[in-house]
């Protein structure tokens, strides 16, 4: 038996930018806010050979509300490209566990944390 999970986050975020020196070539410092939503599918895999009588269940799908705050810096470079760079922490308001039913009850195969740090580094172009 087997388990797909696949994943979109979809993210509607608000920074603010203070620039560190006079001109438009400074580097700036700031923070960001946002708010989403994880949609997580969980896709059951046939069996193996050994246990041919397991028919899986069809796919299911959660939402998970997500918050996010992050500090970030961005320096200009050179013909308007930008390196930038970001610390954040993602939160669920809400535990999600995803859980496998059994005739004795359920049994947790996957939790989510519900604190998760992240880094960014881009070019912007």
């Amino acid at each position: 038996m087997g388990l797909d999970l696949s994943a979109v986050a979809l993210r509607a975020d608000a920074s603010w930018l203070l620039s560190l020196g006079p001109g438009a070539t400074s580097p700036e410092l700031g923070a960001r806010l946002g708010a989403g939503v994880d949609r997580v599918t969980a896709t059951p895999r046939q069996g193996s050979a050994e246990n041919p009588g397991f028919v899986p269940t069809r796919a299911r799908a959660a939402n998970a509300f997500v918050l996010a705050a992050g500090v970030l810096a961005r320096v200009p470079l050179t013909g308007g490209i930008c390196l930038f760079t970001e610390l954040f922490l993602e939160l669920d308001p809400a535990r999600i566990d995803y859980a496998l039913a059994l005739e004795q009850g359920t049994e947790a195969v996957l939790t989510r944390h519900r604190l998760r740090p992240g880094a960014l580094l881009g070019i912007e172009l």
